[in-house]
């Protein structure tokens, strides 16, 4: 059984001193191309070269954070359809359905919105769908 792998670049942002001398040392490491909010993990600062010594990392340090994860754990990734991918600007002002929002919004509200726009644009509203007050001057996400 094979194991799919990724490599994600990463910086030492800082080294942290234990509180409780019986704690081991963490290492605070910034991974590049990963989410704000998710960016950076701590670990213990303890690695082992290639002659079984005991090391640790220094601030600054550039550092590779691989994931790897057995054949039978992963998924054939799916193309997403376009209006993902690819953000579309929407011509008809009174679409209640900005794309930043489209896009980062969880996928049952997605789906719930694409149906209130689709009802929207048949003038039509069946009480079964409650009117959703949308946010104005959403930012397009980046990249």
């Amino acid at each position: 059984m094979g194991k799919k792998r990724k490599k994600l670049p990463g910086t030492v942002d800082k080294v942290i001193k234990p509180v409780v001398p019986s704690e081991p040392e963490k290492a605070q490491i910034e991974i590049e191309g990963a989410d704000d909010l998710y960016r950076e993990i701590r670990i213990e600062n303890t690695l082992t070269d290639e002659h079984g010594e005991e090391v640790r990392l220094k601030q600054g340090a550039q550092v590779d954070v691989s994931i790897e994860a057995d054949t039978d754990a992963t998924l054939k990734k799916s193309k997403s359809p376009n209006w993902i991918s690819a953000p579309h600007r929407h011509t008809n002002s009174k679409d209640p359905l900005p794309c930043g929002f489209l896009i980062s919004a969880p996928r049952k509200i997605r789906d719930h919105l694409w149906k209130l726009r689709d009802l929207t644009a048949q003038n039509s509203r069946p009480a079964l769908l409650p009117k959703i007050p949308m946010p104005r001057n959403l930012p397009l996400p980046m990249g």
